[in-house]
C-alpha cells in the first residue's frame, strides 16, 4: 500500500487547530486598536469577555467601538495617573486568549512589549497591574529591577479606583 505524503501533510495541517488551540493562522486572529493598545484576539466572544471582565458590563462592541476602546484606555489612563508616568507615544500590544489553562492569568513581557491575558479570568486590577509594567518599562531606561516594578504595579492594582 502506497501512502500519499501530500495527503498526510494536508490532513495533519488541517487538524492543527484542534491539536494546538492557541496556534492559529494569521487569518483567524483579529486586531482591535485603541489609543493606547492593539488587542489581538481569536474571536468576538473572547474580546467581549475581556471587555466585560475589565468593564463590568456586556455590550456589542462591534456596534459601539468607541465604548469598547474607552474601556481599555480608561484603565491605562488611570495607571499612568497613579504612577505619574506618561511615556511619550505610549502603545502596548495585548494578546487575548479565551480560556485559562496553566500559569499566570496575565503577564507582561518587556522584550516583546506584549501583555498576555486570559479573557475568562482577567479583572480590571490584573489588567492594570500588567499595563503598569509596560508603562514603567517604557518610562525608565534601562528598566527598573523586577522587585521595584512589582511594588509599583501592586500599588496601582490596589489603588486603581480609590478616587471614584
Amino acid at each position: 500500500m502506497k501512502i500519499n505524503l501530500n495527503l498526510v501533510f494536508y490532513a495533519v495541517l488541517a487538524a492543527m487547530p484542534a491539536i494546538f488551540p492557541f496556534s492559529s493562522s494569521a487569518g483567524e486572529e483579529r486586531d482591535f486598536d485603541t489609543s493606547y493598545c492593539s488587542i489581538t484576539y481569536p474571536d468576538t466572544k473572547t474580546l467581549g469577555d475581556f471587555f466585560f471582565r475589565i468593564g463590568g458590563r456586556r455590550f456589542n462592541f462591534e456596534d459601539d467601538t468607541a465604548l469598547a476602546r474607552s474601556r481599555a484606555d480608561r484603565i491605562i489612563d488611570r495607571v499612568m495617573a497613579i504612577l505619574g508616568m506618561y511615556p511619550k507615544n505610549f502603545k502596548v500590544r495585548v494578546r487575548l486568549y479565551s480560556e485559562y489553562s496553566l500559569g499566570s492569568i496575565a503577564s507582561y513581557d518587556s522584550k516583546t512589549d506584549v501583555v498576555t491575558v486570559y479573557a475568562n479570568k482577567v479583572t480590571d486590577g490584573v489588567f492594570a497591574h500588567e499595563v503598569a509594567h509596560a508603562v514603567i518599562c517604557k518610562y525608565f531606561h534601562p528598566n527598573p529591577p523586577g522587585k521595584a516594578q512589582e511594588i509599583l504595579t501592586q500599588y496601582v492594582d490596589k489603588h486603581l479606583w480609590d478616587d471614584y
